[in-house]
């Protein structure tokens, strides 16, 4: 029998490369193969994209401790098909979450200044309204819809004539675009 040792030949491939490795690999493996003489394949790899062509009793986890590494035998693992974010969060052990820790240490300081937003303590109405449009601004800017919306809902318990005022040109914009599409 033949033994093919790779070690995370896909770390430097695009996200689409990775998703065709293990077709191309095997592929691959298989023109080479001649009947009555197996090859095996052990496969080293931090992408969950090629995880998730891995059959759940081909994969091995290890994980590493301060006392050394410790080895995961759980075929009860679901990574055949696998969703790469869940592969992420439940393989590949970021239970820290799957955001940059740039990225979530500026979303907690803006989440604290939304708290502390408090229009009765502006100089006037205009004061409030600057300060609720640069926060909606820092708002704006997160990818994940989940945190945006969630951010955008505390801003407007606090600022609800802003909120009316912003739900207002949606529907204006909307509106726009329905007629838009009629003519």
């Amino acid at each position: 029998p033949t033994m093919i040792a790779l070690d995370e030949v896909e770390i430097s491939f695009h996200p689409a490369w990775q998703r065709n490795f293990v077709n191309r690999l095997t592929q691959f493996v298989s023109a080479l193969a001649k009947e009555n003489a197996p090859i095996q394949i052990i496969y080293t790899t931090h992408s969950p994209i090629t995880l998730s062509d891995m059959p759940a009793q081909c994969v091995n986890l290890l994980e590493s401790y301060d006392n050394g590494v410790t080895h995961n035998a759980d075929t009860s693992i679901a990574t055949f098909g696998s969703n790469v974010f869940d592969l992420y969060g439940n393989e590949f052990f970021m239970e820290e979450g799957l955001i940059g820790e740039f990225a979530t240490e500026k979303i907690k300081e803006l989440s604290e200044e939304i708290a502390k937003f408090k229009p009765s303590s502006c100089a006037d109405d205009a004061d409030a309204r600057t300060q609720y449009n640069r926060l909606l601004a820092r708002v704006e800017m997160i990818g994940d819809k989940r945190i945006r919306n969630y951010l955008t809902k505390e801003l407007d318990r606090r600022y609800p004539v802003a909120e009316i005022e912003r739900l207002r040109a949606k529907i204006r914009e909307l509106e726009e675009g329905a007629n838009n599409a009629q003519a």
